[in-house]
């Protein structure tokens, strides 16, 4: 984490190793009612970068472990402290943000993020009326708005060679404009509330095939497809919006709530790859196929066992057959 860093060397990681594009990862800020409170959450500065770019190390701590999600969304990245709000995204480890550990109470949570904050483990808790700051060594500040601890600053050179104060917190961070962001493949925009680059800000940076800059959860200040099935008018075959974890602000055929197309078909819809299918558990196949194999088809048999008539014993390509 930050505590183990020099301040100059820690922000001089952000473009380390090489890695054309880094940025950090985090929720999106959290509503009006809950802001000052907690912030909305925030991962290292350095996290993840989109459509599978990993990002070098961080100046909030944790080194980035490389991105899995597709162009048309934020890939998981490597996670710093993550907080929550009282009535923010619920807490559900180990799905968005990855890394993300939940609890009710301090002993809950590990070393690393020793804190228990709305529902999520952190890694300092900020000051707070008469309650001084907790968790960070030194100098460092507990940045109310991520729950990290981050070096304080009245110029750029409390920095290092690669961040910049802002002045308006005293805090080093990735950006304070977007020209500072100008070297990054992806992340050309400054996010100027939480001081990272990011891939947009506004929908009229993005392109044609990703034309919406999305504003919540992981399409956070990412170029999307889409964000409502409302957004899914170029192909009539493709007019939901999924939010799965497999497919991120996509548009396909259907999903789990949105399925009417595959039941005019007569057929369920496969959330994992937003299409109809014959099934995806046996309970939706019938007599005489009672069995739904792994390509989504509704079978007479998976093996031997199911084929109990003794002039087709043997269970071939989906159908009991006379010969192995």
């Amino acid at each position: 984490m930050m505590r183990n860093f020099g301040r100059g060397v820690v922000v001089a990681l952000l473009l380390s190793a090489g890695c054309e594009d880094t940025r950090m990862d985090l929720l999106p800020p959290p509503p009006p009612a809950a802001a000052g409170t907690a912030g909305g959450a925030m991962a290292g500065m350095a996290g993840n970068t989109l459509g599978g770019d990993g990002g070098a190390g961080g100046l909030a701590g944790r080194a980035a472990i490389g991105g899995t999600g597709g162009r048309g969304a934020s890939g998981g990245g490597g996670f710093g402290a993550v907080a929550g709000t009282s009535d923010g995204v619920p807490c559900a480890p180990g799905t968005y943000p990855p890394g993300t550990h939940c609890c009710k109470e301090n002993p809950d949570c590990s070393p690393d993020v020793p804190f228990c904050s709305y529902g999520r483990c952190v890694e300092c808790l900020p000051e707070q009326f008469d309650q001084p700051q907790d968790g960070c060594t030194g100098d460092n500040i507990c940045d109310p708005t991520v729950n990290v601890c981050i070096p304080p600053c009245t110029t750029n050179d409390d920095c290092g060679s690669q961040g910049f104060c802002d002045h308006e917190r005293n805090l080093c961070v990735q950006c304070t404009v977007d020209d500072h962001c100008k070297n990054n493949r992806l992340s050309k925009h400054c996010q100027t509330q939480f001081g990272i680059c990011v891939e947009c800000t506004a929908s009229s940076q993005c392109d044609q095939e990703h034309p919406i800059c999305g504003t919540s959860g992981v399409a956070w200040s990412s170029c999307v497809e889409c964000t409502s099935s409302k957004d899914c008018t170029k192909d009539p075959t493709r007019g939901v919006c999924s939010f799965s974890d497999q497919l991120p602000n996509v548009c396909v055929q259907c999903t789990r709530s949105e399925d009417k197309v595959c039941e005019d078909k007569g057929q369920t819809c496969n959330e994992a790859v937003g299409s109809c299918v014959d099934c995806v558990t046996s309970q939706q196949c019938k007599y005489p196929t009672p069995f739904c194999r792994q390509d989504n088809r509704c079978v007479e048999c998976l093996s031997v066992e199911h084929c109990t008539d003794k002039e087709a014993p043997f269970c071939r390509d989906g159908q009991c057959d006379a010969q192995p």
